[in-house]
């Protein structure tokens, strides 16, 4: 087993969640110069913006990914999903009124935690 390798991708298993956001937010503000406030207020809250973050924050795709990762023996994989799981777990108990469908495509029900 490589121990950097494995770390990378644990690590990029943490940052990956998020990468549609920064890639989105960063178009609108650097290219598009779209208002920060339309674009926190409005654009991160509209159903589209939700849609995609449903599939990149879906414990549920995660998880079978971690099942396939562990079927293939695959320790990179298994670090990268077990990591972005890890991940939605604290996201899952730490966002309220930006918390995401965690549990999609069972449900786009969104858990709004007190804590955040």
């Amino acid at each position: 087993m490589n121990t950097p390798k494995v770390t990378a991708a644990a690590f990029a298993g943490a940052l990956i969640l998020d990468l549609t956001l920064y890639l989105m937010v960063g178009t609108h503000l650097l290219l598009l110069g779209t208002d920060p406030q339309v674009l926190f207020g409005q654009l991160h809250f509209s159903e589209r913006w939700q849609a995609i973050f449903r599939i990149d924050n879906s414990t549920v795709l995660w998880g079978m990914g971690l099942a396939f990762s562990i079927w293939a023996r695959s320790v990179r994989a298994i670090a990268l999903c077990g990591a972005a799981l890890l991940r939605l777990g604290l996201d899952f108990l730490l966002h309220h009124d930006d918390g995401r469908a965690h549990c999609w495509p069972l449900t786009t029900w969104k858990f709004q935690s007190p804590v955040s």
